[in-house]
């Protein structure tokens, strides 16, 4: 299942912070932060606590089919 992307304020200087990447995703924080911990999606460390995405690559990586749910055991 694919979720309808929404709109998010306009990057600045083509970055976006976690929690407007996670309402463009149709996703929470922590999901964006897994997605960034794991290499999938590109984000700048600011601080400690604070992560700027890449819009360019947010909206290549919304673009890409995802699995939902949780896998099938074997």
């Amino acid at each position: 299942m694919i979720r309808k992307a929404q709109k998010v304020e306009e990057p600045i200087n083509g970055f976006v912070t976690v929690a407007d990447a996670a309402k463009f995703l149709g996703v929470n924080r922590f999901r964006v932060s897994q997605f960034i911990r794991s290499n999938r999606l590109k984000a700048t460390k600011i601080t400690d606590r604070l992560y700027l995405v890449d819009a360019a690559d947010l909206r290549k990586f919304a673009t890409v089919p995802r699995p939902t749910g949780r896998p099938k055991k074997k």
